[in-house]
């Protein structure tokens, strides 16, 4: 009989049946099952229910922020969007046929934009207001760069003049109705 190779496992033989009624087969069973068990693979159910509620919590922690009561102030709302929520739009609404969102406009521009209910002008017609489809689209003149320059900074003052017309943002008018009303208060 040849001799193993050192690097092979030694392989113990069944002992040859003690009478012949044993076949070969039940004495393989039988060294089997003198063998040691083999090890478990993997994890117990311990160890698997660890895991699972490890990997839940992990789930809840980045579904949920980590300041779950965030006042959500912006440059939008200064004010927190928790404690003073703007208003919703009341419409579509698209200037110089970009759509305006909610999350980036003002509380006052908010306002302004769902005061529109009919269309209006200003600027001898350079500055339009339309309701059509139930979107307000409001367009100014925006080709160039110079008619970019010469809107006014910010969108409020534009819808302000559409609404109320050129002495709703003319300086002069505004600090004469101020006078007026300081006078009316002085009166009372």
């Amino acid at each position: 009989m040849a001799k193993p190779h050192p690097t092979e496992p030694a392989v113990e033989t069944a002992p040859a049946p003690k009478d012949g009624n044993t076949s070969l087969a039940e004495a393989l069973l039988e060294a089997l099952a003198r063998l040691q068990p083999p090890a478990p693979v993997g994890l117990s159910a311990d160890q698997l229910q660890e895991v699972l509620a490890h990997n839940a919590q992990a789930t809840r922690k980045a579904l949920r922020p980590e300041n779950e009561r965030h006042p959500d102030v912006s440059a939008f709302n200064p004010e927190g969007e928790r404690d003073h929520p703007r208003p919703k739009l009341a419409r579509k609404a698209f200037f110089a046929g970009i759509e305006l969102k909610e999350d980036e406009l003002t509380r006052a521009e908010i306002e302004l934009l769902n005061r529109f209910s009919h269309a209006c002008h200003a600027r001898n017609g350079q500055w339009k207001a339309e309701i059509r489809d139930g979107a307000l689209l409001l367009s100014v003149p925006a080709a160039t760069t110079d008619d970019r320059m010469d809107l006014p900074n910010g969108l409020s003052l534009i819808l302000r003049e559409l609404l109320g017309g050129e002495k709703a943002v003319d300086a002069e008018s505004l600090a004469q109705r101020v006078a007026e009303l300081e006078a009316k208060l002085a009166a009372a």
